[in-house]
């Protein structure tokens, strides 16, 4: 696909982190349907897993880079996973509905199961393919969509501000990670854009102006609008 929709589930601590992407999981479909439902998209198609990542941010800008799909501040020493290797029984029982909303902080957050202190932030991002209709313009706007779904999962029981976050970004298949491509697999260059060469002005010849009396400047369509969505806010569940 040319478009993608990252979404991006992170919490302060592992445990914390792993009930938090499976309920994640378990709404992404909705969010799907949604905008399926929107004319301009022909297709939309979730991957099956999850790509979880370990990020040793330091401050709060670090963990809101990550949180707009930045990916220098991963963990080098930690290989990317994901969810459908993982096999989290945590994170499987809420992705299934088996485990109750409330039950997705891990108590205070102080202490982990492995009895160490949580620290870093730990993500899950789940990615959704994007094919715009034939008929459709080829701009994307799925800020409603993308909103009224973020909203609603924060509204969940479970959700803690401050320890559970959410955000979807916008990507275009080229600035894809390197790691959610298989082994063999190739990730999609930016095409270089064609320049025309200038012509050489014909002697008294005028150059045409706007009506401002600025040269009309060339255009560059825009053929992907990012959702409006307020990456740093958090609601309040």
């Amino acid at each position: 696909y040319k478009y993608y929709l990252s979404i991006i589930s992170g919490s302060t601590s592992k445990d914390a982190q792993a009930s938090w992407s499976g309920f994640v999981e378990s709404k992404v479909r909705l969010l799907v349907q949604s905008l399926e439902s929107q004319g301009s998209i022909g297709v939309a198609r979730l991957l099956k897993k999850g790509f979880a990542r370990e990020h040793p941010c330091t401050d709060e800008n670090e963990r809101t880079a990550v949180l707009h799909g930045e990916m220098q501040y991963q963990a080098a020493n930690v290989k990317t996973e994901t969810t459908d290797t993982i096999k989290d029984p945590l994170h499987n029982a809420v992705a299934q509905g088996g485990a109750d909303a409330t039950a997705m902080t891990n108590g205070n957050g102080q202490i982990t199961q492995d009895g160490t202190e949580p620290h870093g932030f730990y993500t899950t991002t789940y990615y959704i393919g994007i094919e715009l209709a034939q008929d459709s313009t080829k701009k994307l706007d799925v800020s409603e969509q993308s909103r009224d779904w973020k909203e609603q999962q924060c509204r969940a029981a479970g959700y803690e501000e401050g320890r559970n976050f959410l955000n979807i970004t916008a990507t275009r298949s080229y600035d894809l990670p390197l790691d959610v491509f298989a082994l063999g697999e190739e990730r999609p260059t930016r095409a270089k854009k064609k320049t025309a060469m200038k012509k050489a002005p014909v002697p008294g010849q005028k150059r045409s102006l706007d009506h401002n009396g600025m040269e009309d400047p060339a255009s560059t369509p825009n053929d992907l609008k990012r959702p409006r969505i307020d990456d740093t806010r958090t609601l309040k569940g």
